[in-house]
């Protein structure tokens, strides 16, 4: 039974997770999409968004921690 109830609260944490991700990637789509880049550098930054993604899930586990 504890291991039930210890099981539902790490899938409701990994839910969480889930879910502040799917915002910050929305947001930072939202960002992307505000930014007055010309139309010949915007391939550009669609190519570097992987990285500008990995850069901020490297930064996530800390920001969850003080949250």
């Amino acid at each position: 039974m504890l291991l039930l109830a210890a099981w539902h609260s790490l899938f409701l944490l990994f839910l969480l997770v889930q879910n502040r991700l799917t915002m910050l990637l929305l947001l930072l789509n939202a960002l992307l999409k505000k930014l007055p880049v010309p139309l010949k550098k915007q391939p550009v930054l669609l190519k570097k968004q992987p990285v500008l993604l990995q850069k901020l899930l490297k930064k996530l586990p800390a920001k969850l921690k003080k949250l």
